[in-house]
């Protein structure tokens, strides 16, 4: 793979110097890190099912993942998003989650998008 410098990974959604920072400035880890990411959140959102009052605290759970992965590329605006419906939904707050599920979603699938396409455009398919 050509070398990819820090100013040539620019994703919208994503703070690539945050991400970058996490693997010791390692490309290839971070570039590792986020095709992970855009394959694996697919099946992470279909576990976050809408939520309803019976399956809140698994919703919580599910969110949480989500979270966690979202900091590891530097995704922090959707990590900071899901960290409020990952308290909300511990907290029983199921028309607080209700109001935000669904823009939450979207923009996850969004990014999940973006950074696919920076992915295609950007690297030849090596780990």
């Amino acid at each position: 793979m050509e070398e990819t410098g820090v100013a040539k990974i620019t994703i919208s959604g994503v703070d690539s110097e945050v991400g970058l920072a996490l693997f010791g400035g390692e490309v290839e880890d971070y570039i590792f890190i986020l095709r992970s990411y855009a394959a694996n959140t697919p099946g992470v959102l279909d576990q976050l099912l809408e939520p309803s009052s019976e399956n809140l605290e698994t919703f919580g759970v599910a969110v949480h993942g989500l979270k966690s992965l979202s900091r590891s590329v530097g995704a922090t605006e959707i990590a900071d998003r899901a960290f409020d419906l990952e308290l909300k939904a511990k907290a029983g707050k199921l028309n607080e989650v209700m109001a935000l599920y669904k823009a939450f979603i979207d923009d996850v699938t969004i990014l999940v998008q973006n950074i696919t396409e920076w992915l295609d455009g950007h690297t030849d398919g090596e780990e």
